[in-house]
């Protein structure tokens, strides 16, 4: 009986360890104003972190962020070299990378963690501050807006190269693109690179699907689509 007592206060003890721990931790997921006001608050005993790529960060980022990028082999060893004792607010493009660093940060040690909800999609839509790096790649902002205008039906794919879902369905509409070239424009739009028609379009998911028909838009879809699904849309705005 001894024994079994003995086991069951030291099973208690480190459930309680357990839960003790955790209450230490203190993470939030913020809207753009909500991330922006905390951070000018706390700035001084905070670091702003990009897990983006160099080339998304260069593209347009939050003044006096930090990139290190999720994706690298060294992405847990330079979180490290930061100040446990400080607060983290991290983004991304749409949250995915974020979400994912976030637990990388708490097992790490980091007990106070700000996200910022929908990332730097979210962040352009509200029309808040960005900088830009030396290296910005210089987009033609007109294209999209002119073949919208100048086409009779115009299918735009919103897509980034890190994008799994985007990836998946390349050659499905690689091959839809190739069999409708006579129907319809079919114009993909890297995210990365394009941040203006990003926020003009309202665009917040990758990927996203937008349908226009005579320059206005008929349709909308974030998310993976299907060739069937795209082969209605043709016979029905055609």
């Amino acid at each position: 009986m001894k024994i079994i007592r003995l086991l069951t206060l030291m099973m208690m003890f480190v459930l309680f360890a357990c839960s003790e721990s955790n209450t230490n931790v203190v993470l939030a997921q913020l809207s753009p104003s909500e991330f922006q006001n905390k951070l000018v608050k706390e700035a001084d005993k905070a670091v702003l972190l990009d897990v983006r790529t160099p080339g998304e960060f260069e593209g347009g980022h939050i003044e006096n962020a930090q990139n290190i990028d999720y994706n690298s082999s060294d992405f847990a060893t330079k979180l490290d070299a930061l100040d446990k004792t400080k607060k983290v607010f991290v983004y991304c493009l749409s949250g995915g990378r974020s979400s994912a660093a976030v637990s990388v940060l708490e097992q790490k040690g980091f007990t106070d963690v700000t996200e910022l909800d929908g990332g730097m999609m979210a962040w352009r839509n509200s029309g808040m501050k960005e900088v830009f790096g030396k290296a910005t790649k210089v987009v033609a902002r007109t294209s999209v807006a002119s073949v919208i205008a100048s086409k009779d039906l115009v299918l735009l794919d919103f897509f980034a190269e890190w994008c799994v879902p985007c990836k998946k369905m390349k050659p499905m509409l690689t091959q839809f693109e190739q069999e409708t070239k006579e129907e319809l424009s079919f114009l993909r739009v890297d995210a990365d690179q394009s941040a203006e028609e990003v926020k003009k379009y309202g665009v917040n998911v990758l990927p996203t699907f937008v349908l226009f028909k005579a320059g206005k838009e008929v349709w909308r879809k974030e998310g993976m689509v299907t060739r069937s699904e795209l082969n209605e849309l043709v016979k029905k705005f055609k």
